[in-house]
């Protein structure tokens, strides 16, 4: 369903996603003043990844490497954006590849399901557990190999909202 209610599929030829499009952690807020959604994903396998803090396409070396980027899409009246966190604001290892987005059951949701969480009834002072992260594929390296093995991740990875990111 879009932001007018419609259950039409379009699909939105001019966006493209750069980062986190298979198998990665996601959460989502409905911002209701802006009637926007956002998702954020976390980890995962991407196309796109860093090398020293540039965002590069994969290559034929380093393909749909596994990624510890967040980066959030979000899809509004005015259409689609991604915004890519910095390279020093990731995961700290190479996660969310088939991992469990836990969400905080004490925050409000949008719907019956508890996986849209309103947005605006955030505190905005500070920092709001709003999930977890568990289970997936921990990486050693972009990509595995015999020499560079992969592990279920055995770690509960919290989840936080910074309205005041630069403090």
């Amino acid at each position: 369903i879009d932001n007018n209610g419609q259950t039409t599929v379009t699909i939105n030829t001019a966006f493209s996603q750069m980062l986190s499009q298979y198998e990665c952690s996601l959460v989502s807020f409905w911002d209701s003043d802006k009637k926007a959604m956002f998702h954020t994903l976390m980890g995962g396998i991407s196309y796109y990844f860093y090398e020293n803090g540039v965002l590069k396409p994969s290559t034929i070396n380093n393909w749909l490497p596994f990624t510890s980027a967040i980066t959030t899409v979000v899809q509004s009246e005015a259409g689609m954006q991604e915004f890519p966190q910095p390279e020093s604001q990731s995961l700290p290892k190479l996660l969310g590849s088939d991992a469990a987005f836990i969400p905080n059951p004490a925050l409000s949701y949008v719907n019956d399901a508890k996986t849209i969480i309103d947005l605006n009834s955030l505190d905005q002072d500070g920092s709001v557990l709003v999930g977890w992260i568990f289970g997936g594929i921990e990486a050693t390296a972009p990509q595995s190999s015999e020499f560079n093995p992969t592990y279920a991740n055995k770690v509960l990875y919290e989840v936080q909202l910074n309205w005041n990111p630069s403090k």
